[in-house]
């Protein structure tokens, strides 16, 4: 297939997903990614095949850089493998938490599910736990969070995410 043609198949695929036009659109036109990073990600999604990927699409149409445009390709394609091994448990959408866009499973439960080589305790991931947890409690969820990695998770920030209700799962 050509270019053009990938491009095509691309946008049927994501709007047979519900996916606006002018996501798909943004997306499409980002110079980031190759028509095959485009393809990658909208077969994932449709083997995921949950409900809300306009709010995944959108984000990713945002992508700014070769680095997180390629992110977003692997965490597409590592939600749709995991969710299949329910590791996770059965994805069943995707759902905005503090400006992050995570997953919610069958159960009920939150996930965040992400290709990362480690996880340290630094500011940043402090202060986005913080804010999960302040919004996760206003939403009163009844059943703890789940924060999924590919990588490692030190002993600091593994203690610090348990302290604050989250159940960790390593991914292969």
């Amino acid at each position: 297939m050509t270019a053009s043609e990938i491009t095509t198949r691309v946008q049927e695929m994501l709007e047979a997903l519900n996916v606006d036009e002018d996501t798909v659109r943004r997306l499409a036109d980002n110079m980031w990614f190759s028509p095959y990073d485009l393809f990658a990600i909208a077969e994932a999604l449709e083997k995921l095949n949950v409900a809300n990927s306009e709010v995944f699409v959108a984000l990713v149409a945002d992508a700014d850089s070769f680095d997180l445009a390629k992110f977003h390709r692997y965490r597409a394609e590592l939600l749709a493998n995991e969710s299949v091994r329910e590791h996770l448990g059965t994805l069943g959408e995707f759902v905005v938490v503090s400006d992050m866009v995570l997953n919610r499973n069958n159960e009920g439960a939150l996930v965040a599910a992400f290709p990362l080589d480690v996880v340290a305790w630094t500011e940043s991931v402090q202060a986005n736990f913080t804010r999960f947890g302040d919004e996760i409690a206003v939403e009163s969820e009844a059943i703890p969070p789940i924060f999924a990695v590919t990588g490692d998770v030190t002993e600091t920030a593994n203690s610090e995410m348990q302290r604050r209700g989250w159940t960790l799962i390593g991914m292969d």
